[in-house]
């Protein structure tokens, strides 16, 4: 499957200066895709040619309530920039244009969210400006989504998703939090980048399309990656080909996300820690039975990966996820067990495990030689239950010899809890023994008994 191909960037383009009137703003196509062209008008004059034009639409000669004059603004804009998209691009199929309403990533390293309420409103504010039977195309994040639900924006987000299922409204595949492909896939970050995308589509919030959206220009081993399976995009569309075209913004501009996109060296040093955070948390995942918080560090696992956060800031979210895994598995602890004797090699070993943990837990325990030649105990990895507070088990097992063996409790990855434990074994074949020795012992005390006792009998006869 391969990707439309993409406009050619010009070596003469530059930024220009924003426009100051409303019928001036451009439009350019930046991609197609099954049959629509998409074009992506800048009002990057901090909304000052909407407000202009809604201040001319309700001036004192004007009979137009502002409610209405912002919608006919907006209308203005849309129109008057989509008629400068060049006339070879409307002839070949219709235009679509771009609303970029991804928000900064909200995610925090503490675990919360942290996101600006004028920013909501801003966002809600572009959604409900957009005229009816407008081809629109909005980009906007799960993590975005997400963080409004997280923090207590439920009915806003509900509100988004309901207008995000207007059939005149197409929404653009992004992935989890906006990522810098290029250096990712360069460095090796093929699972970070799946991952993402994976996390963006999978809670079904609302309609998405095989068109992806991307933040920078792709090499053409990205287009190939994305286009290929799991990812499967049917076409990419690169808001940044044409340098002089910037995001939307019809009222004040949505904040825009820094971009840190990271060197080939930072981002093999990032993905290195990420992978050893990765299995301790898939490690974790398998730990808890109570799954609640599981979420949240799957959502600042992906969010690490943004390309707003500086290299140190990727770091800072690994470092925090590891932190509340160690904080949701401390206390749990195997209690230290007596030397145990057995005379059979068949027996069951009493163990005591305390879950410090307020929810039920998941274990291995696993048994092991304290030295390379030590082979003390055999048993086949238990998988255990443990509810919170001291749980009491007899663990079956083989014992080979007297000795001591090492018990280890871990949850794949993660190791919980070990303990050494000294084994002594009496076999049956030297309980028979020492039971021959002793009765051997006996007789001897018998017969030395009778000896003396007939000794004095001989000594008081009468001669």
């Amino acid at each position: 499957m391969s990707s439309p191909p993409l406009p050619p960037k010009s070596n003469n383009e530059s930024r220009t200066a924003p426009p100051t009137k409303y019928n001036e703003y451009p439009a350019a196509v930046i991609g197609s895709a099954n049959g629509i062209a998409f074009a992506r008008i800048s009002f990057n004059d901090s909304g000052n040619g909407l407000d202009n034009a809604t201040s001319a639409l309700t001036s004192s000669n004007s009979k137009v309530q502002p409610v209405f004059a912002r919608a006919i603004a907006v209308a203005l804009l849309i129109t008057t920039a989509l008629a400068t998209t060049p006339a070879s691009a409307q002839e070949e199929s219709p235009t679509t244009v771009v609303l970029d309403l991804r928000l900064p990533p909200a995610h925090t390293t503490n675990g919360g969210v942290n996101i600006n309420q004028a920013a909501i409103t801003t966002l809600l504010d572009h959604l409900n400006s957009i005229p009816d039977e407008m081809p629109i195309a909005v980009a906007i994040s799960a993590e975005t989504i997400d963080s409004l639900q997280l923090a207590g924006h439920a009915e806003t987000a509900e509100q988004i998703i309901s207008l995000l299922n207007d059939d005149n409204i197409t929404v653009l595949m992004t992935p989890w939090t906006s990522l810098d492909v290029n250096s990712l896939l360069a460095a090796g970050g093929d699972d970070v980048i799946i991952h993402n995308y994976q996390l963006g589509i999978a809670n079904d919030l609302f309609p998405i399309s095989p068109i992806t959206l991307l933040d920078s220009p792709p090499t053409q081993a990205t287009i190939d990656f994305l286009t290929s399976p799991p990812i499967s995009a049917t076409a990419i569309i690169d808001l940044t080909t044409h340098p002089s075209i910037t995001a939307i913004s019809l009222t004040d501009p949505l904040p825009e996300p820094p971009t840190n996109d990271l060197t080939i060296a930072e981002a093999q040093h990032y993905l290195t820690q990420r992978i050893a955070t990765t299995h301790r948390l898939a490690a974790y995942e398998s730990l808890r039975t109570d799954t609640t918080t599981l979420p949240l560090l799957d959502a600042q696992l992906a969010t690490s990966a943004s390309r707003s956060l500086t290299a140190a800031d990727r770091l800072a979210f690994l470092a925090s996820i590891d932190r509340q895994i160690t904080s949701g598995t401390s206390g749990i602890t195997i209690e230290q067990a007596d030397r145990v004797t057995t005379f059979s090699r068949n027996t069951d070993l009493p163990l005591t495990i305390v879950n410090g943990q307020p929810v039920p837990v998941q274990v291995t325990l696993q048994f092991a030689p304290t030295t390379a030649t030590d082979l003390t105990v055999f048993a086949d990895p238990t998988q255990l239950t443990l509810h919170p507070g001291r749980n009491h088990f007899q663990l079956p097992v083989k014992v080979e010899s007297s000795g001591k063996v090492q018990i280890l409790m871990t949850s794949e990855a993660l190791l919980l809890s070990q303990i050494t434990a000294e084994v002594r074994l009496i076999p049956v074949a030297g309980i028979g023994a020492l039971a021959a020795i002793a009765a051997t012992i006996l007789t001897a005390l018998w017969w030395t008994r009778i000896a003396k006792r007939s000794g004095l009998l001989r000594a008081r006869r009468p001669h």
